[in-house]
């Protein structure tokens, strides 16, 4: 693990300076520690290229609301230091700068990143948005956007972490526990038709390019990232079938797969189910030479054994979703049956917490 990246600290001086509290309080003469912890192990990974509840936090920082609403204000902003080493679940605790009132309920929202979400997204106290603006930072309005001079692959290869919780200050220790703002999706194909040269996994509506960093109902961004459909393409060849190795853009080693397969994966932003209750979220397509379209097939979400499976379902934060399995207990591709003429069901399994089967 790396110490933390202080080459980034620049949005959250800005907030540091400029997202105070405005009047004097009776301030509680207790300082109050907070807790942070990231549950399971740490370990560094941008290329998602299994199911593994792995996590790279590298940096953490702090906000303070005055309040619990949308409309409370942000107050303050502390970056914590974070300098857990790889490991199993790590925990932190910290005490806090600010002074509070204590007779006040207040919101601390916590923000975990790797140097690649860092870099990805902007958070509240960046340059583009700046506190004291014309748009006061509250926490119904505190969001990680995707940077303007940053685009869909850059969401793939970004894992982002948030928590919050809600106290009264009377001293004493409170507890956040970080979670993903993201949700994982990987295809895992093997016995793919001879004609076939590319797979893509296609969204029904263009991604977001912003998540809320407090979890809401709904859990949604608005902003939406154009032409950002095709959240998996994969490239078949005979060369990647007959390698045992994953390799990044950069072509880096970043996994193994069975030989004979194709395996990609991407971080994606939570996304709604569509509304008129009827267009598919997702669907497998499947290309030929000179990117002949051959066939698509509709993905279906189950969310038990006995559960209707359903193609209209919400791409969640802190879920994972897979086609054919890839974890350290089960390697698994899924078998596309070697002809397009058969009918194939797709199993899309898994949350960070909870299986879930999805056939297609």
């Amino acid at each position: 693990m790396k110490q933390l990246l202080h080459t980034w600290t620049l949005g959250a001086l800005a907030l540091l300076s400029a997202c105070v509290a405005d009047e004097p309080c009776d301030c509680d003469t207790q300082p109050l520690t907070i807790r942070f912890t990231a549950e399971s192990r740490i370990e560094t990974r941008t290329t998602l290229v299994n199911s593994n509840d792995l996590q790279h936090v590298e940096e953490v920082y702090l906000y303070v609301f005055d309040g619990t609403g949308a409309e409370a204000p942000c107050i303050a902003c502390e970056d914590v230091d974070w300098q857990q080493p790889t490991g199993e679940t790590a925990s932190q605790t910290y005490i806090l700068k600010t002074q509070l009132n204590s007779n006040k309920t207040y919101t601390f929202l916590a923000v975990g990143l790797d140097p690649a979400s860092a870099a990805t997204y902007l958070l509240p106290a960046g340059p583009e948005w700046p506190l004291g603006g014309e748009e006061e930072i509250r926490l119904g309005n505190a969001l990680a956007k995707l940077r303007t001079d940053k685009a869909q692959k850059d969401i793939a290869t970004s894992e982002l972490f948030a928590g919050t919780t809600q106290a009264s200050v009377q001293g004493g220790e409170v507890e956040i526990q970080l979670k993903r703002r993201v949700a994982g999706v990987l295809g895992y194909f093997t016995n793919i038709p001879e004609e076939v040269t590319k797979i893509q996994l296609v969204l029904y509506a263009d991604q977001r390019k912003e998540v809320p960093l407090m979890v809401q109902d709904p859990d949604f961004g608005t902003e939406v990232l154009g032409e950002s459909t095709v959240l998996l393409d994969i490239p078949v060849t005979n060369e990647i079938k007959g390698d045992d190795q994953v390799y990044d853009e950069t072509g880096a080693t970043v996994g193994e797969k069975a030989v004979g397969s194709v395996l990609k994966g991407a971080y994606v932003l939570p996304l709604p189910a569509s509304t008129d209750g009827t267009t598919g979220t997702m669907r497998l397509e499947l290309y030929g030479a000179n990117d002949t379209w051959l066939r698509s097939y509709p993905v279906k979400l189950k969310e038990n054994e006995t559960a209707e499976p359903t193609e209209v379902f919400a791409l969640e934060a802190n879920k994972f979703y897979s086609i054919g399995h890839k974890d350290d207990t089960r390697d698994d591709p899924y078998d596309l049956g070697g002809t397009i003429q058969q009918e194939v069901y797709i199993y899309v399994d898994g949350n960070w917490q909870a299986d879930v089967d999805i056939p297609m």
